[in-house]
């Protein structure tokens, strides 16, 4: 945990002396590498859950990879693949299963509404996936994906990530949970000439 406090401090220290714009048009592919964090909701409040980090299970290695496509009016589409291994569901009992996931999900990109603020690219996102638990047919299935994320560029084509939402299962084969992530992004396409 300490580690991951260090890489946030860092990822705002280098925000703030950049300057970069949002993906666009001149820049419309994204892709991202990044760590995967994965906490099942144990039927607690959702807000002492969110900010709990005690069952948190987060990965030891780059376990997240992502591709995005801007299409336009602040929209991207983007899929990710990301896994885990899953230890704790919140409720102290141990477990052991790797964890997959799947999603397709459209962002807005808060710029659109607020006003470009360069360096900084928020944004929220919703969309669908599946959630697969090895190792045990009832934890499987459709979710429905959304939260928040943001960009902080800190070069023309280089940037750090950080997502975090909830995964809402889609019938009774998957437990709802959060997944969050920190990793980089880099963005390509077009011609930085015509900026």
């Amino acid at each position: 945990m300490k580690q991951l406090k260090l890489a946030l401090v860092a990822v705002f220290a280098l925000a703030t002396v950049s300057s970069a714009n949002a993906q666009d048009d001149n820049h419309p592919w994204i892709v991202g590498l990044g760590v995967n964090i994965v906490d099942f909701n144990n039927g607690d409040d959702l807000v002492k859950d969110y900010f709990g980090r005690d069952d948190w299970d987060v990965s030891k290695f780059f376990s997240r990879i992502s591709a995005g496509k801007y299409i336009g009016d602040g929209f991207t589409i983007d899929a990710a693949f990301s896994m885990s291994e899953i230890t704790d569901f919140g409720d102290g009992a141990p477990v052991e299963y790797n964890y997959f996931s799947l999603d397709v999900n459209a962002r807005y990109d808060l710029n659109e509404a607020f006003g470009d603020t360069s360096w900084f690219d928020p944004y929220v996102y919703a969309g669908l996936g599946y959630s697969y638990l090895d190792g045990d047919e009832k934890l499987r299935g459709m979710t429905l994906n959304f939260g928040f994320g943001m960009n902080f560029w800190t070069g023309e084509n280089f940037g750090i990530n950080y997502q975090s939402g909830m995964k809402t299962g889609l019938g009774d084969n998957i437990e709802n949970h959060f997944q969050h992530s920190i990793g980089v992004v880099f963005r390509f396409g077009g011609s930085s000439d015509d900026e």
